[in-house]
């Protein structure tokens, strides 16, 4: 069985619909933590990392906080 990659190489070829398909299903995956994305290409598809970012938000109620100074 051949294991699905866990990255996408972004290019001048590599189309919008990539990049969205891409970051749902990295988003999905439970064997994916942390999702690393330059802000040119997060741009690019800003409504759904903004939307991600509300989900996760209203989801749990347990944002990270860094330790108190």
């Amino acid at each position: 069985m051949r294991r699905k990659t866990n990255y996408l190489i972004v290019d001048s070829k590599t189309t919008v619909k990539q990049i969205e398909d891409a970051f749902k299903e990295f988003t999905t995956r439970e064997d994916i933590a942390i999702v690393l994305i330059s802000q040119y290409v997060a741009n690019m598809i800003r409504f759904l990392v903004d939307s991600y970012n509300r989900a996760c938000s209203s989801n749990s109620g347990n944002s990270f906080q860094g330790p108190s100074l």
